[in-house]
């Protein structure tokens, strides 16, 4: 089984059959589920992420209801959502959502950083990554949580793009990284941890004038501009890693 949270809301069953979950509040419950999978979701913080202030009569029978009709929706794979006494709960591995895998292999890319495993930090990074399909949680905006999960779900995308970039700069891998980081620097402008990466990406590409008019650009407009050292120092303007 496979939850899918980075993109539109799927399981994806042991049979490798797609199972769709078309009406929004059973994703918005699959959702709420998985995004804490082992963990008990309440009653009331369900009906609140469901239904907000616009209420149903009687909801607590209408969230067994979502319930119901979601369990019919995944077939087989219904038998991880189980009632706990106090609430409903996804049981699921880490490996059996995308979020919690993504956030595993962070952990293991940054372990192997910090002891000296660039090789192999970049390829774990690539596969977290690689399991974004588009934009996260696709058309659960309307719903209460959608807010906050999508800021935790974006941030964890940038913690492990940046990693990556960490890794592929130590495996001398700066060329790829010239690739794709321009567009993570245009939709963040003002992140400096990006931009100081592309910098040093762009200085041991040869490209040294790229360089520091990267950086130039992002000085404060209180402050003149410092020239960069892509080579472990750094100026106020720009803070690029240290590899």
């Amino acid at each position: 089984m496979l939850v899918r949270l980075l993109g539109e809301v799927t399981v994806i069953g042991d049979d490798g059959e797609t199972r769709w979950i078309h009406a929004p509040r059973q994703r918005a419950l699959l959702a709420l589920l998985a995004l804490h999978p082992n963990r008990v979701l309440g009653p009331h913080a369900a009906i609140e992420g469901l239904w907000a202030e616009a209420l149903p009569e009687h909801p607590a029978e209408a969230l067994q209801v979502v319930m119901s009709r979601l369990r019919r929706a995944l077939g087989p794979v219904a038998v991880c959502t189980r009632w706990e006494g106090c609430g409903y709960r996804l049981e699921a591995r880490p490996d059996e959502v995308d979020v919690t895998r993504v956030e595993e292999l962070l952990q293991q890319g940054r372990y192997a950083l910090d002891h000296d495993e660039p090789t192999r930090a970049a390829h774990l990074l690539d596969a977290a990554l690689a399991l974004w399909t588009g934009e996260p949680l696709v058309g659960l905006e309307g719903f209460s949580f959608f807010t906050a999960a999508l800021q935790r779900l974006s941030e964890l995308h940038r913690a492990v793009y940046e990693a990556r970039c960490r890794a592929y700069l130590q495996c001398g891998r700066h060329l790829e990284l010239l690739t794709d980081i321009g567009e993570w620097v245009a939709a963040d402008p003002v992140d400096e941890h990006i931009r100081g990466l592309q910098v040093v990406a762009l200085y041991r590409s040869g490209r040294q004038a790229e360089a520091l008019a990267v950086c130039d650009h992002n000085a404060p407009p209180w402050r003149p501009a410092r020239r960069p050292w892509p080579w472990g120092g750094g100026g106020q303007g720009c803070r690029p890693c240290s590899p």
